[in-house]
């Protein structure tokens, strides 16, 4: 899936988890990281949205640069990887 990733939100109230779920049961989409973004920031929810599949997970409020760097370490710069995509603005500097 190159250059696609998905951003769920709404974990707190427990459709981010089934919406990461689906979405790795789904042709054409299971392969699509995924980054959590919820106002949960406890271990327990943490390990639950990776379990669910997510590639990632971050508490809200989140920093920018933070995302950007975790959207960078999926898809660094450069050419395409064995089975990965690559993000064409993951070039751009980091304000």
């Amino acid at each position: 899936m190159q250059g696609k990733i998905a951003l769920v939100t709404g974990a707190n109230r427990g459709i981010g988890f089934e919406t990461c779920r689906q979405l790795r049961t789904m042709p054409g989409l299971a392969e699509v990281p995924v980054i959590m973004i919820t106002a949960l920031a406890d271990r327990s929810s943490r390990l639950k949205g990776i379990e669910a599949g997510a590639d990632d997970f971050i508490s809200k409020p989140f920093d920018q640069t933070e995302l950007r760097a975790r959207v960078r370490s999926i898809y660094p710069p450069g050419p395409p990887m064995a089975g990965r995509g690559y993000c064409p603005t993951a070039r751009a500097p980091m304000t």
